[in-house]
């Protein structure tokens, strides 16, 4: 990634990102950017949650998310990311008992 990935987004959405150089927004926003980024022809390489806690020792948890999507065309790269983020907010790896806790979807895509 040789500049921010949030310039393939629209500003409106870019500017939801937590982070100031990776696609790392919440939900439904990450599927809204996955919409976006097959339209316009981005391959989606994967994803990772990050569980932002703005109390104790660590601020952020990065959870595991897919795996390498390379392999798979762009069209099921984003069906893929779609689905797995849709299921992981139904299963408790993804939830913290820290109530000001904020899952986000980190999106890692080929901006190539």
């Amino acid at each position: 990634m040789s500049d921010s990935d949030l310039r393939l987004l629209p500003p409106e959405l870019a500017q939801l990102s937590v982070n100031d150089r990776e696609i790392a927004l919440p939900y439904p926003q990450g599927l809204v950017a996955i919409d976006h980024l097959e339209k316009t022809g981005v391959r989606l390489l994967g994803w990772e949650a990050l569980l932002s806690s703005r109390h104790g020792e660590s601020p952020y948890r990065l959870l595991q998310g897919s795996g390498d999507l390379s392999g798979l065309d762009k069209a099921t790269a984003a069906d893929v990311t779609r689905r797995q983020i849709e299921a992981s907010l139904k299963d408790p790896y993804y939830t913290s008992d820290e109530p000001t806790a904020e899952l986000y979807f980190v999106i890692t895509v080929d901006a190539a």
